[in-house]
Formats: structure tokens, C-alpha cells, sequence
């Protein structure tokens, strides 16, 4: 029996996204493909398409997030070859204001603190953010 462990932060608040997402590469527009979405998040995103694009690959994603066009820099970090193209996750490197600001909303997250209202749990810090240390 083989388990597959869940890559994704148990605390991120994911919603369903059936929606079509424009992916490019970030320095080639002839690499321009489109992927069906499965579900979202703030940090990322669950896709489906009949191109699978190579984990590491940086990408730039365009979709329409609840009437504003919401643009991202992402970098795809898995994949999964199916029967007829496969499923891939990516996961946001840079977004302006605008589209970090509706991402926040149409995931339900607080703009301020990332994490959805009520919810008691903390961020992890991002790598090579100082932190401090108490041993007890």
C-alpha cells in the first residue's frame, strides 16, 4: 500500500477554483498554454492540463479573481502524469497589490496577517527571515 503525504500547509484555507488559468513562461510567450484549476489558495494553486511543465519551472499565471485580473509570478512545485496530460501545483513567488489584495479576499484571509479571521494559527516565517529563539 502506498500513502501519499499532502505537500500543502494544513493550514492554508483552500476553496475550489474551476476556472481557466492562462500560464506562461516567464521569458518565452511562444510557451503560452492554458490549465483547468482545481482549487486555491493564497500561497497557490492546484491545476489540470494536457501540458505538464517541469517542477522548478518559474511561471507567470493570469486568472480572473472575482472581476479583477489577477496576475502571478509562481514556480511549479509538483506533478503528477495522468492518463490525458496530469495535474500540477504552483505556488506564488510575486504579486502586485492589486492581485495579492483579491487573492486575500477570494480566499477568505485576513490582508494583514494571512491566515483566515478567528484562526488561532501563525505563519511560518519565510527562508532567511530572522526569528528569535527561546529555549525554556
Amino acid at each position: 500500500m502506498s500513502v501519499q503525504q499532502d505537500r500543502r500547509d494544513a493550514n492554508t484555507q483552500r476553496i475550489p477554483f474551476e476556472a481557466i488559468v492562462e500560464i506562461g513562461g516567464q521569458a518565452e510567450q511562444a510557451s503560452a498554454f492554458e490549465a483547468q484549476g482545481v482549487d486555491l489558495s493564497a500561497g497557490g494553486m492546484h491545476l489540470r492540463t494536457a501540458y505538464l511543465p517541469e517542477v522548478g519551472q518559474p511561471l507567470v499565471c493570469r486568472f480572473d479573481g472575482a472581476g479583477t485580473d489577477i496576475t502571478a509570478e509562481a514556480d511549479v512545485i509538483w506533478s503528477r502524469e495522468g492518463a490525458r496530460g496530469g495535474e500540477f501545483g504552483i505556488r506564488f513567488t510575486n504579486l502586485d497589490d492589486t492581485s495579492g489584495a483579491a487573492l486575500c479576499d477570494m480566499c477568505g484571509v485576513d490582508r494583514d496577517t494571512g491566515r483566515a479571521p478567528g484562526d488561532g494559527t501563525r505563519l511560518e516565517a519565510t527562508a532567511g527571515t530572522r526569528v528569535r529563539l527561546r529555549l525554556r
